[in-house]
């Protein structure tokens, strides 16, 4: 595997420990985006994959990270971290159980004049972020910090886009459980998927146009079938093992 191109932009995932989920996510990131900077903030000392850089929590000197989502401040001081120790201008952010099918780079030429990009799930914690490291530095100086990504752009009149909004036929997923718009799979309550050449496309319920998922995010008990959607090489250690536990509940 080539080294990691430090021109571009890194991705930043947070969780608590490396659990077969995360190593799926970050295996999944690695067979798309083969020289990006990637970067795991964890507790967990278990080994990761190659490629891979594990960031100790305490060594930014972060509070111990929960089993739910990071909400927005958490990620917020976490991206600027990262920035600061990477040198990098701007970072992406990945939620744990968030499975990455496309390169990044045409969305970042979209996003050149954005300062700070996301898509939230009904709860209001970020699935996914795109921001320029001064708007993080603006970001944290506001006492107190909105909640929200959305409202800590509008406040600070930070150029926002929301990466939730189908642009140019893609989209970022919140969820496979947030189905509003989109037509859900025969009797479930989950989006259907269309697989292509390798790639997952949702179906817009009022035009029947399909839309790239550039993510697919399993939130809760949907990150158990996680390693079904994983499309890279290896995995199959995880995928038999992640398998069995599926019938065993």
């Amino acid at each position: 595997m080539p080294e990691s191109d430090t021109r571009l932009v890194p991705i930043l995932l947070v969780a608590p420990r490396i659990s077969d989920e995360v190593r799926f996510c970050l295996a999944q990131i690695r067979h798309v985006e083969a020289e990006r900077p990637v970067y795991l903030l964890t507790s967990d000392k278990a080994p990761v994959p190659k490629g891979v850089t594990s960031i100790a929590v305490e060594a930014w000197g972060l509070a111990p990270i929960t089993e739910d989502l990071p909400n927005w401040p958490v990620v917020a001081q976490a991206l600027a971290l990262c920035c600061r120790q990477s040198g990098a201008e701007a970072v992406w952010y990945l939620a744990g159980q968030t499975l990455l099918f496309d390169q990044l780079a045409w969305v970042e030429q979209r996003l050149a004049q954005v300062e700070i990009a996301a898509a939230s799930g009904d709860d209001g914690r970020p699935t996914a972020v795109y921001a320029q490291a001064g708007a993080l530095a603006q970001v944290l100086a506001t006492v107190p910090m909105p909640a929200h990504v959305e409202a800590a752009a509008d406040a600070l009149e930070l150029l926002y886009e929301p990466l939730e909004a189908i642009s140019s036929g893609q989209v970022f997923d919140t969820g496979l459980d947030a189905t509003e718009g989109f037509r859900c799979e025969a009797g479930k309550s989950t989006k259907e998927i269309v697989w292509v050449q390798g790639k997952p496309f949702f179906v817009e319920a009022s035009s029947g146009l399909v839309a790239r998922a550039i993510t697919l995010h399993l939130p809760g008990a949907l990150a158990h079938r996680l390693h079904r959607y994983y499309t890279g090489p290896g995995m199959l250690l995880h995928k038999l093992r992640a398998e069995a536990r599926l019938w065993l509940n």
